[in-house]
């Protein structure tokens, strides 16, 4: 088979210093490459099916223009019949499910979903790090404060 192979890669490439150990070792990378693949399957987003805690994991999304599946529960009979099968350690909404990672808690979420898909949110340095975490955590505040008032009460 890989015989077959590197010949059907030295008719393309042209380069006869392609070797069965090259194969062998492509092969190998191969593998790894679909492990990641597996690995960094869509992630699933999982609330309610409103706005709320969410909106802010599907803004980061839109942003980095990546795909994501959304999960909403539309009764708490839906979430309480599931919650306790999804292999979390801490189970609650909003989640993201991502091949075998799985995150709960808001603001963890919004930090996997940046760091994953859009690095530049997250910070390059400490300094920028900390600045990024400083914002959100006025921007939470502010938000738990003012908005989240007026959106459940």
């Amino acid at each position: 088979m890989l015989a077959k192979v590197w010949s059907a890669i030295h008719l393309i490439t042209g380069s006869p210093g392609v070797t069965i150990e090259d194969l062998e070792i492509a092969d190998v990378w191969r593998k790894e490459l679909m492990k990641t693949a597996i690995a960094y399957k869509t992630p699933t987003i999982g609330y309610w099916g409103i706005r709320g805690n969410a909106a802010a994991a599907r803004y980061i999304m839109k942003y980095a223009k990546a795909d994501y599946k959304p999960k909403d529960y539309m009764s708490p009979d839906e979430w309480f019949g599931e919650k306790f099968n999804l292999g979390m350690d801490f189970p609650n909404l909003v989640y993201v499910i991502a091949g075998d990672y799985k995150v709960t808690e808001s603001a963890a979420c919004y930090l996997y979903l940046a760091a994953r898909h859009c690095p530049d949110l997250t910070g390059k340095d400490a300094h920028s790090r900390g600045v990024a975490r400083m914002l959100e955590n006025v921007v939470n505040s502010d938000y738990n404060a003012k908005i989240r008032g007026l959106m459940y009460s």
